[in-house]
C-alpha cells in the first residue's frame, strides 16, 4: 500500500511550514506503546486546538505516514496541530486491539497537553475510511468513560456498515483497492469473531465503560 502511496505522490513537496515530532504514548491495560505522530505550525507558539486523526485503510492497512500530507493541510488552513496514531491491524490484532491503541492516543494528547502546546478543551478527533469509523466509535468511548472531551468529529466517508446491503456498497465493484468484496474481509478481520449479518455491526465495536 505504501508503495501505491509513494507512486501517487511522487513529485508533491511536503510543506516546510508544518513541523513533525514522533511520541510514544503509553498502551492501555499493559499493550504495547503507541506511535503517534504531533503536527504542529512552525513558527507558532502559543496553545493550539488540536486536531486527533486515525488513518484509515479498511481496518487492516496502513500507516501514520499516509496522511502526512492531509496533515500538513489541515494544520496550515486550520492554524491548529494535529496527532495522528498508528493503531495496531487486525487480523493479527482484532477489536479491541485498534481501539485500545485508537483510544490510548487522545488520552496521551489530553494528559501532555499543556506540555505539548496543546488546548486540552479543544480537542476534536477525526478520519478518513475506517479512520472516521474508529473515530465515531472512539467518541463513544470517550463519552461513556468520561476521561478525554471531544469538542468535535470530522468524519471523512467513515466506514461505519459492514452489513454490505446499502447503496454505496454496491457502488465499487471494479477490483480497485477498496471494493464490495473487500469490505467483509476487512469487518471481520477487525471484529474476529461472528459472521457479518443483517443486523448493522456496532459503530467500530465501541465498548462503553460499565456505569456505577
Amino acid at each position: 500500500m505504501m508503495d501505491m502511496l509513494a507512486a501517487a505522490q511522487a513529485g508533491i513537496e511536503h510543506s516546510q511550514d508544518v513541523v513533525y515530532s514522533d511520541h510514544l504514548a503509553p498502551g492501555l491495560s499493559g499493550a504495547p506503546q503507541v506511535r503517534v505522530r504531533l503536527y504542529r505550525p512552525a513558527g507558532k507558539p502559543g496553545t493550539l486546538p488540536c486536531l486527533y486523526w486515525i488513518h484509515g485503510g479498511g481496518h487492516v492497512l496502513g500507516q501514520i505516514e499516509q496522511d502526512d500530507l492531509v496533515m500538513e493541510q489541515i494544520v496550515e488552513a486550520v492554524g491548529c496541530a494535529a496527532v495522528s496514531v498508528e493503531w495496531r491491524r487486525p487480523p493479527e490484532h482484532p477489536f479491541p486491539a485498534p481501539m485500545d491503541d485508537c483510544y490510548a492516543g487522545p488520552k496521551w494528547t489530553h494528559g501532555n497537553a499543556a506540555e505539548l502546546g496543546l488546548d486540552p478543551g479543544r480537542i476534536a478527533i477525526g478520519g478518513a475510511s475506517s479512520g472516521g469509523g474508529s473515530a465515531a466509535g472512539l467518541a463513544l468511548l470517550a463519552r461513556d468513560r468520561g476521561e478525554v472531551p471531544v469538542c468535535f468529529q470530522l468524519l471523512v466517508y467513515p466506514m461505519l456498515d459492514g452489513r454490505n446491503v446499502t447503496p454505496a456498497s454496491h457502488a465499487v465493484t471494479e477490483p480497485q483497492v477498496w471494493n464490495r468484496q473487500s469490505n467483509p474481509i476487512g469487518w471481520l478481520s477487525y471484529v474476529g469473531h461472528a459472521a457479518v449479518t443483517r443486523t448493522p455491526m456496532p459503530t467500530s465495536c465501541a465498548v462503553p465503560a460499565a456505569r456505577s
